[in-house]
């Protein structure tokens, strides 16, 4: 293992970036139809995107992050670096060199009761290339603690340079997270065996339930964890949405349920708890449960605020409905 340098960064995201349009408390009930006008009255221009929301919550959780993003050479883009100059989280976005690129925008339309609507268009995340991506992530990991590798089955080109950056974070003493995203009809089984490759080198795997099943196949939930402790040599935490987050150690099952609260949007919520969980791993709290609470807190506050959660806050929720 190479001497690290000083750290600069706890964690290194790189990914899909947008320039959110959020339609809040938005009046559809069953959807929003063609020939018929829709009107809310609030709104909220952010920076979003699942990466960069990670990111978002672990500077707001107390970590140094750095992003990883692709923009273009337009209006959007400039845009969107102002707005994400303002806020906590370190950036590095690379400017495509064809001007016909644009910047990724998404328009999220959000009822009241937490439901939303999605929708995006662009081209700049598409087309971050795993070289953009290497030569940015590896000048850096020398001064970093976490690699964090999120949505990788939305940006299935990046998925080949995983084993080289997992390899070059390996050699620098780095943890290596993955959450690598929904399994789509656009995954074929070569990109599910990169992940299978890899699994054997990550620190903290962390998928939603449909996630887990789809990308391994197994019949059930207790199955796969029995399989992935031997897989593993690190954690797997599966995210349940309202049946709470499972986990096994040493052949034991563990499971925390949510949080009690009632959410205003759930967008969110898994990156949230991703980034709680780093964050307690961080903190070094012990134990692997009381790390899935501290998670399941961060998680829960964001989809029943609609805010990025605090250190103390977290806290002040663990004491609340874990102790």
């Amino acid at each position: 293992m190479a001497k690290k340098e000083q750290l600069s960064h706890d964690v290194i995201s790189f990914g899909t970036v947008y320039l959110d349009l959020d339609f809040l408390s938005f009046p559809f009930v069953e959807g929003i139809f063609a020939h018929r006008e829709t009107v809310g009255d609030q709104y909220k221009l952010e920076v979003g995107g699942s990466a960069f929301n990670f990111a978002k919550i672990c500077a707001s959780l107390g970590l140094e992050v750095l992003f990883v993003g692709k923009i273009g050479q337009d209006p959007i883009g400039a845009v969107l670096k102002q707005i994400a100059s303002k806020g906590k989280v370190h950036t590095r976005f690379i400017e495509s060199r064809d001007e016909s690129t644009q910047t990724n925008l998404a328009a999220h339309y959000v009822h009241e009761d937490g439901t939303s609507i999605m929708t995006s268009a662009g081209s700049a995340n598409q087309r971050l290339s795993p070289e953009d991506v290497e030569t940015a992530v590896k000048e850096e990991l020398p001064k970093t603690k976490y690699l964090y590798l999120g949505g990788g089955l939305k940006l299935l080109s990046l998925l080949p340079s995983y084993p080289q950056l997992i390899e070059a974070a390996k050699k620098h003493g780095v943890k290596v997270i993955l959450d690598h995203g929904r399994v789509t009809n656009l995954v074929t089984e070569d990109h599910k065996r990169i992940i299978h490759s890899i699994i054997p080198d990550i620190d903290i795997y962390l998928p939603s339930r449909d996630e887990f099943l789809d990308m391994w196949s197994f019949s059930s939930l207790e199955q796969g964890l029995q399989e992935m402790e031997e897989k593993l040599k690190g954690i797997v935490v599966i995210k349940d949405s309202t049946n709470g987050s499972h986990s096994i150690e040493n052949g034991k099952t563990i499971v925390v349920p949510p949080v009690p609260v009632t959410p205003v949007n759930t967008i969110g919520a898994g990156d949230s708890f991703n980034a709680g969980f780093i964050r307690a791993d961080a903190l070094g709290i012990e134990g692997l449960e009381q790390k899935m609470q501290f998670a399941s807190a961060s998680a829960g506050i964001k989809i029943s605020t609609n805010q990025p959660p605090t250190q103390e806050d977290v806290q002040r929720f663990v004491e609340q409905y874990y102790q």
